[in-house]
């Protein structure tokens, strides 16, 4: 589209139809040309007015309507950053395995009153090991299915799980397979004249045991 400027030029004579002494036809072409042209202008300037009667000079912009307060920021797909170079040279193994998991058990007083009472083993396990780790972890090593694990946090800073055995197996029995009964009273096996430590006995035996021991030793130091 020619703007008024242009057709300027078609409104004068030009040096070279001054020069040619065009006349006639071509004169005729020219004037032909520039009337469609501004015709052609007329037209598109008619359009425009008729759009902005229609709608308005200033068009009404919609506006999403937001009924909750939150703002949610919309999902983008993220890709995987593709590395020209590896960032590591060796191959990383993974270590957190079920003995990262499970430290080792617990065989306190309270704990084996517990395993006695509530048919509950007591475990140390990794600040960051979660339930079901726990879980997995107990039938790899231990080979029962636990029922249900509880964790806490002491005020030292260590995680304390307590798993559940399941009621057709016993927890005392898996606790002597481990070893918790063995070591459970290390202060009373370290008596001179009686050792106890190749005994795997029930707990209320091991506190008869004791009994006996700490008699004894007194009678040793008197």
């Amino acid at each position: 589209d020619l703007n008024d400027a242009d057709f300027f030029f078609f409104k004068q004579k030009t040096a070279y139809e001054m020069q040619r002494g065009l006349v006639g036809s071509e004169m005729c072409i020219r004037d032909r040309d520039y009337q469609y042209c501004k015709g052609k202008m007329q037209q598109d300037k008619a359009k425009k007015v008729k759009k902005a009667v229609k709608k308005g000079v200033k068009a009404i912009r919609k506006h999403k309507v937001w009924t909750k307060v939150a703002f949610r920021r919309p999902k983008t797909k993220t890709q995987l950053v593709k590395h020209k170079v590896k960032t590591v040279s060796y191959q990383k193994f993974q270590t957190y395995d079920k003995y990262a998991i499970i430290k080792h058990p617990l065989s306190s007083e309270s704990a084996i009153r517990t395993i006695e009472d509530n048919n509950t083993l007591v475990f140390i396990v990794d600040m960051n090991a979660n339930k079901n780790q726990i879980k997995t972890a107990c039938e790899q090593l231990y080979s029962f299915k636990p029922v249900k694990v509880n964790t806490l946090i002491r005020p030292d800073g260590i995680k304390k799980a307590y798993v559940k055995v399941p009621k057709e197996q016993e927890a005392l029995e898996i606790a002597n397979k481990i070893g918790i009964m063995q070591c459970s009273f290390p202060h009373i096996f370290t008596s001179s004249t009686v050792s106890y430590t190749h005994l795997t006995l029930p707990t209320k035996a091991q506190v008869q045991i004791s009994v006996v021991a700490v008699s004894l030793k007194k009678k040793n130091t008197n």
